[in-house]
């Protein structure tokens, strides 16, 4: 899966994780291996990847470009790609330019991932094989980091220590976070390393690993209140992560906070792949309106994700790690039910939370998400909504019937 098949290459794409699945669910199942076999599996996958180049994802290109652009003193927020190649950079030519995703936007990416963006930019020596490495390296690290603090807490919380391998072993981390470098690892290592200061009680440090969670991706901010509710509204945590952020992002916010917010807005506003409510909505808008309503869709459900994490916040109880996890998984299901946008690595949150839960939905779901690629496999790319349908006509019924107690204000698992 990390050498053979390219994004259009559909088919052998889902022979090759309905293979790899198959691995999964058995190993999962199976009771004859110890925690130490099994840790070394996680690991001894993620390392075969190493040499290999990212086959599914282009997002390798805007790291590199962001990383020169940086190792340039100029800002990934304030330049447009397209404006930056007139400037006749080293390593920022045609050649790049023309394999860039979003040549015509913005950087949306944190300061942390741009951080990194950079290193590996300088360790490649700005070759896009050689940075995709050094990436590789650091996310595999952030990987096993993940995996060694699943080990650590999950026993203090009297819940099996196989559950990590619900996260560690699903083939869609590891194709998605390792393979195609989605740093969604690095800001789940962050968000855990979190979760283990605050086991320990040390607040200020939990509210320094949150924060640089939030500098990996900002998604985390959806987790923010049920982590403050679960503390009591500590002060120090939630101080030490208003620092944090202030530090991280103070530059973008006085010099080019307008392109980072039109940015992001662009997420909401224009952007549409493997959508399940919105798709049904934007389809009663054409037979209503006559054409796409995607930018009033977009911030509406948004609100309503914004509304539920509200109402959630308030019905949770404090200091209940239970409910912890299950407003943290909830609330970011609906996020993605309401999204217009769900590429396959999203699901790494709701896969990270449910080691603590053990629902099945989301298990059925990083299988089915495969389907997605479909979509790649003409020489344009259509969006075939039969798959879609298909998707989540089988996922959406195991969510509700797992979640029946979705608006109960103290659910049980």
């Amino acid at each position: 899966m990390g050498y053979v098949p390219k994004q259009s290459d559909f088919y052998l794409i889902f022979a090759g994780f309905s293979g790899s699945f198959m691995g999964y669910v058995g190993l999962l199942k199976g009771k004859e291996l110890s925690i130490k076999q099994l840790v070394l599996i996680a690991i001894l996958l993620r390392i075969l990847l190493i040499p290999s180049f990212p086959q599914l994802s282009n997002d390798i290109y805007r790291f590199l470009w962001d990383g020169l652009i940086l190792d340039h003193g100029m800002s990934p927020y304030t330049h447009l790609p397209s404006e930056v190649l007139s400037m006749s950079l080293k390593g920022l030519d045609d050649t790049l330019f023309n394999l860039l995703n979003s040549p015509y936007y913005y950087s949306v990416y944190p300061p942390i991932a741009q951080s990194i963006y950079w290193l590996s930019s300088n360790v490649g020596m700005g070759d896009v094989y050689w940075t995709s490495v050094v990436m590789r390296v650091i996310l595999i690290l952030a990987e096993i980091g993940i995996l060694y603090l699943f080990l650590h807490i999950l026993p203090r919380l009297g819940i099996s220590s196989k559950m990590a391998f619900w996260y560690a072993l699903n083939p869609l981390i590891i194709i998605e976070l390792v393979g195609n470098l989605h740093f969604e690892g690095l800001m789940i290592f962050f968000l855990l390393l979190n979760l283990k200061m605050i086991l320990d009680q040390r607040y200020a440090l939990a509210g320094l690993s949150f924060g640089l969670s939030i500098g990996t991706k900002l998604l985390p901010l959806i987790f923010l209140p049920f982590i403050w509710k679960y503390l009591k509204l500590n002060k120090t945590f939630l101080g030490t992560v208003f620092a944090v952020c202030m530090i991280l992002f103070l530059p973008i916010v006085l010099t080019d906070l307008s392109h980072f917010v039109k940015s992001i807005d662009l997420y909401f506003g224009k952007f549409e792949f493997n959508a399940s409510v919105y798709y049904l909505l934007r389809s009663l808008g054409y037979h209503i309106s006559g054409y796409n309503l995607i930018r009033y869709l977009g911030p509406a459900l948004g609100i309503l994700t914004l509304a539920y994490c509200t109402w959630r916040f308030f019905k949770q109880e404090e200091n209940d790690w239970s409910a912890l996890a299950y407003s943290s998984l909830a609330a970011f299901s609906i996020y993605l039910f309401l999204a217009t946008t769900i590429h396959p690595w999203y699901l790494s949150l709701v896969l990270f939370w449910n080691v603590f839960i053990g629902q099945r939905f989301i298990l059925v779901w990083s299988f089915m998400i495969v389907l997605s690629y479909i979509n790649y496999n003409n020489l344009e790319y259509h969006e075939n909504l039969w798959i879609v349908s298909l998707e989540y006509a089988l996922v959406i019924p195991i969510f509700i019937y797992e979640n029946k107690m979705l608006f109960r204000e103290n659910p049980r698992y």
